[in-house]
């Protein structure tokens, strides 16, 4: 019922859509919040709604529903100051803002979001940070981005890597195919290889391990 009213309201001319659409964000059910964001983007609604949608893109705890909401945030003429609400947070929130910052900056350019996002990639001691600032590619200019996805994927951290590859699905481009297909072609480092060779040979020293008992009970129970 409520799915259908905000459908309703998302086509339709009445004066109250848009006020009604920021009340269906504080929504119990996370799906009559993404589709109430999605209407607020397309009607292009006003400063409250891009506040409004800022904080569930902050603090939603889906975080399809963050991502959607940062969406609808960028398809919105006050777009910009929401956005860079996103980038005012605590270093523990650094990995959830990231996140929605990278889904605003594939449809707008902000040199504040740039910054909060080369932020982000400094922060060696938090990973996960900078994994989502990898993912974040979308906030450099177009030009930018092959380069920035060949630095980003030369990094040794394994999630970075990933991180910046999968985010360039967001918005595929032929430009992409080169660096993309030079990274394939990558050896890995020496150190990803000798912890491939410690894994084989633990593994082996296990089944020698596991063999040396296994005779050792046939032998037993001979002797019995």
């Amino acid at each position: 019922m409520r799915l259908a009213a905000v459908d309703s309201l998302r086509s339709g001319n009445a004066a109250d859509a848009d006020a009604l659409l920021l009340q269906a964000l504080g929504d119990s059910d996370w799906e009559v919040v993404e589709r109430a964001a999605a209407a607020l983007g397309e009607r292009g609604a006003g400063p409250d709604a891009a506040k409004a949608l800022s904080k569930v893109a902050l603090g939603a705890p889906a975080r399809r529903t963050r991502i959607l909401a940062a969406r609808a945030l960028a398809k919105l003429p006050g777009w910009a100051d929401a956005a860079e609400a996103l980038t005012r947070v605590r270093p523990d929130d650094y990995a959830v803002a990231l996140d929605s910052v990278g889904a605003v900056g594939w449809t707008r350019e902000s040199e504040a979001l740039v910054k909060f996002v080369e932020r982000g990639l400094s922060l060696r001691k938090d990973e996960k940070a900078q994994a989502a600032a990898a993912g974040a590619i979308g906030v450099y200019a177009a030009a930018d981005r092959v380069a920035k996805l060949r630095a980003l994927t030369a990094l040794p951290d394994a999630a970075v890597s990933a991180a910046a590859v999968d985010a360039v699905r967001a918005k595929p481009d032929d430009a992409y195919l080169p660096a993309l297909v030079e990274i394939l072609a990558r050896r890995r480092p020496s150190s990803a290889r000798r912890g491939a060779r410690g894994w084989r040979s633990s593994r082996r020293r296990r089944g020698s391990r596991r063999a040396t008992r296994r005779r050792r009970r046939r032998r037993s129970s001979r002797t019995r």
